[in-house]
């Protein structure tokens, strides 16, 4: 696997950039996550649908990782 770029952002987060720069992998905090879960997802998922041409970032997934 490459070296990915990283950075630090405001809320403490980590946000990881693809070689090629086509995709971003951020952190969540569980707080977050509920929140993206919720209502939130529905909202996003039917505005993605109803405005194809939309400039809001695509969600291709949410993924936990542990590492023991």
């Amino acid at each position: 696997m490459e070296k990915i770029k990283e950075s630090e952002g405001k809320s403490g987060s980590f946000f990881f950039f693809s070689h090629d720069q086509k995709f971003l992998i951020k952190t969540l905090t569980s707080s977050e996550l509920n929140t993206f879960l919720g209502d939130f997802s529905i909202h996003y998922y039917d505005h993605l649908v109803n405005h194809p041409d939309t400039l809001l970032a695509k969600i291709y997934g949410v993924y936990t990782v542990i590492i023991k």
